[in-house]
């Protein structure tokens, strides 16, 4: 099968919950089929990441991902009534589409797969290809008009959903296919396009071969990680709530608790948050597997967000328990108090923290029962799934001519 997929993300380094996806999709998809690649890129590549992502696509293209919109931009009025999302159209680029035409005049394709609402407008125009909307996301724009807590803020955000989840449902018209990465995103969307076609969970995943023999390794039984950049919403979101309410209650029978936040902080006053000692914010970490397996835990103190949590997955394969919210194990099937701990109020979650750390035999059944959950959701099987997937739409498509 011949593949053209378009990514918002350049996955080297695989290092967010987008670019993993992204990545796997490509590495397991490429044992089989051909593609070609037209990704956006935030920051300069060296040769080295292009090099490593030639094993699996047969050409790259790269382009500088800039969204021109700025709330004070002269054009802000206009676009304001545009029917797509000023987010969209200011970062339209008519190079990535002139490639594509490129790519499509050369070549014969049996599918496009347009990874995220970003790269959902430039498949429009290729009638011919069976298209897959890869990755639909509602839950996390929703969830802020959920959350408003002023009414003027509430009527922006319920403009800006209206927008977006109209957005959504035109594209989805023009698709021959979606995925979701959970049963909750699939109902979402079928809210909003009840006439979307072929619509499948495909979840997120986790590379099994990753998950060493690692319980007995030693750990720091007062330090808590978190793994996520903070640039992002949700994870602010999530930190937040912790040092301000869960921390200071954990603190008050454990004073030595430690608390590392991993990821970029770029552009982020971290000032804003509230001081607490022992709260280090590392920033970017390339290789972040020993300080997961030398933690005590992997919080997941998730309010807010869609999918599913690959930085549980991501614990669970490194021998590491987690506690979360209810909101953070949205979308796996996980048991309670078997394969993760779960709170949802301050003193609920503090409360998991002190059975872990007075209960070691608690922690070595997570461990075990997590690495089960990790071979439920290895890449290669999903992956395996997501091709039968594919095939079924491109000969639904051929049948239709």
């Amino acid at each position: 099968m011949n593949i053209l997929f378009l990514s918002r993300w350049f996955p080297i380094p695989p290092d967010n919950g987008s670019k993993i996806r992204i990545h796997a999709l490509l590495k397991y998809l490429s044992l089989h089929h051909r593609i070609d690649l037209v990704s956006f890129t935030e920051e300069p590549l060296q040769e080295e990441q292009v090099k490593e992502l030639q094993q699996y696509c047969r050409t790259i293209r790269v382009f500088r991902y800039r969204n021109s919109y700025h709330g004070e931009s002269g054009d802000g009025f206009y676009t304001y009534f545009s029917p797509v999302p000023r987010a969209y159209l200011h970062a339209y680029n008519p190079e990535v589409q002139a490639t594509l035409d490129e790519f499509v005049e050369k070549n014969t394709y049996d599918v496009l797969i347009a990874s995220q609402i970003d790269m959902a407008m430039y498949a429009q125009k290729y009638k011919n290809i069976a298209r897959i909307f890869e990755e639909v996301e509602l839950t996390t724009i929703y969830q802020l008009v959920l959350r408003a807590d002023t009414p003027l803020r509430r009527f922006r955000n319920q403009l800006t959903w209206w927008k977006y989840s109209n957005y959504v449902h035109r594209l989805l018209q023009t698709f021959d296919g979606c995925t979701v990465v959970s049963d909750l995103e699939e109902r979402r969307t079928l809210s909003v396009a009840p006439d979307c076609k072929n619509i499948v969970v495909v979840p997120n995943g986790v590379e099994p071969a990753e998950s060493g023999d690692d319980q007995h390794l030693e750990y720091d039984p007062e330090r808590l990680i978190y793994t996520g950049a903070v640039t992002y919403l949700a994870n602010m979101d999530a930190v937040r709530y912790f040092i301000e309410r869960v921390l200071p209650v954990i603190r008050r029978r454990k004073p030595g608790i430690k608390l590392w936040v991993t990821g970029k902080t770029a552009g982020v006053d971290l000032g804003q948050l509230p001081h607490q000692e022992n709260v280090l914010f590392t920033g970017y970490v390339e290789d972040i597997r020993p300080l997961i397996r030398s933690s005590l835990a992997c919080i997941v103190p998730l309010r807010i967000g869609g999918g599913t949590r690959l930085k549980i997955l991501e614990a669970l394969s490194h021998g590491t328990p987690v506690i979360s919210t209810s909101k953070g194990i949205e979308g796996l099937d996980l048991k309670r108090g078997r394969d993760v701990l779960v709170g949802d109020s301050p003193e609920e979650f503090a409360a998991e923290v002190f059975r872990l750390i007075e209960q070691p035999g608690l922690r070595q059944q997570l461990i075990s029962h997590g690495r089960e959950v990790v071979d439920r959701y290895g890449w290669e099987q999903i992956v395996q799934r997501y091709e039968l997937y594919l095939d079924r739409v491109v000969t639904q498509k051929m049948n239709r001519g």
